[in-house]
């Protein structure tokens, strides 16, 4: 039986949304952008109290992530991308050298140094087409305005395992999308864009971070059921983000490591709920993955070694109870009651 109530869960975003209102207000340009602060801050906080879900998206990190690095290009990114949403005129921009902007088509637009209408901008990109993808790929980095570590370099073109790995991203995304649906709509509610980035040899990782969202990053994921497995992880983590935002999911003052299901070394308890929450959906993707024919059955070690792992996990949740708050209590404890039904004893 697949789990379509664990994939219809989609995310508050009013918490979350809150703590974007918050930054708003602390956001200062760049000011050679020569920008209309108010009217970029009144459609974007307008947006955050409606819980728009076009904020979930990695453009928004010039407002999510405290770094200053590469300010200007976040800034553009964050900018255009809310003129791309409003229902209002924001204004224009000022570029004094060419950068680049998001399109919600999921495509990167390169934008000439001048003075530029920001409505222009957006019905330029809505008359190039109105195909919108679900989740992007972007090998360069061009939604976030910064460079993830080990990304492929703008201008250097896309190294042939880069590319492979674009065409195996987009292939698996299709795949789900057509035998997963609610599976793949779930991902999308709280992943916008994938980064496809460089590796080293046998490498496999994958990961994403609270204060960038909307997004994920692979490396060295070659085949579709691999990617499709860290799409599920990280935006189970996306999705645990959200949840948090509203309070802690563990006690503050609880600072006792104990044994992760996902590492060797011992962690600290909200590592392991986290550890834990992803677990649970991957070992349900591999299960609905094998019971609509999208996986084949040779994929049931994979399976039960995570299931495996999730109990262990279990085991040390369910011990460590009275150290979660209420937002973690009310995560772990349906988990415990369902993990006989699930089979994923230790």
């Amino acid at each position: 039986m697949m789990a379509r109530d664990l994939w219809s869960g989609r995310p508050d975003l009013r918490p979350w949304c809150a703590q974007l209102i918050d930054r708003l207000e602390r956001w200062q340009p760049d000011p050679s952008l020569a920008v209309d602060r108010d009217a970029i801050v009144e459609e974007t906080a307008l947006a955050a109290a409606a819980t728009e879900p076009w904020l979930v998206h990695p453009c928004l990190n010039a407002i999510t992530r405290d770094a200053t690095d590469y300010r200007l290009e976040r800034d553009v990114c964050f900018i255009t991308w809310v003129a791309a949403h409003a229902t209002s005129l924001v204004g224009s921009l000022t570029l004094n050298r060419p950068s680049w902007c998001w399109s919600p088509r999921g495509e990167a637009i390169r934008v000439p140094a001048g003075r530029h209408d920001l409505a222009l901008l957006a019905a330029r990109d809505v008359l190039a087409g109105d195909r919108r993808a679900i989740i992007a790929i972007d090998p360069y980095c061009r939604s976030t305005g910064f460079p993830l570590p080990r990304a492929v370099a703008p201008g250097a073109g896309v190294p042939s395992l880069a590319a492979t790995a674009a065409r195996e991203i987009a292939q698996a995304l299709k795949a789900l999308d057509d035998r997963l649906p609610d599976c793949a709509a779930w991902a999308s509610s709280v992943t916008s864009v994938i980064v496809p980035l460089q590796h080293e040899g046998t490498e496999r990782s994958s990961g994403s971070q609270p204060d960038i969202p909307g997004l994920i990053h692979v490396a060295g994921l070659h085949g579709p059921v691999a990617v499709l497995e860290a799409l599920v992880h990280e935006s189970a983590h996306h999705h645990l983000t959200m949840l948090e935002a509203a309070g802690p999911a563990v006690d503050p003052d609880h600072h006792e490591t104990y044994p992760s299901p996902l590492r060797r070394d011992r962690r600290p308890l909200g590592r392991v709920l986290l550890a834990v929450h992803a677990l649970w959906h991957m070992v349900a993707f591999y299960e609905d993955g094998m019971a609509s024919g999208l996986l084949g059955s040779e994929w049931g070690d994979r399976r039960e070694r995570l299931a495996r792992q999730l109990a262990d996990g279990l085991d040390t949740l369910e011990r460590a109870l009275p150290h979660l708050m209420p937002a973690g209590r009310a995560v772990v404890e349906p988990w415990v009651c369902e993990r006989v039904d699930r089979g994923v004893t230790a």
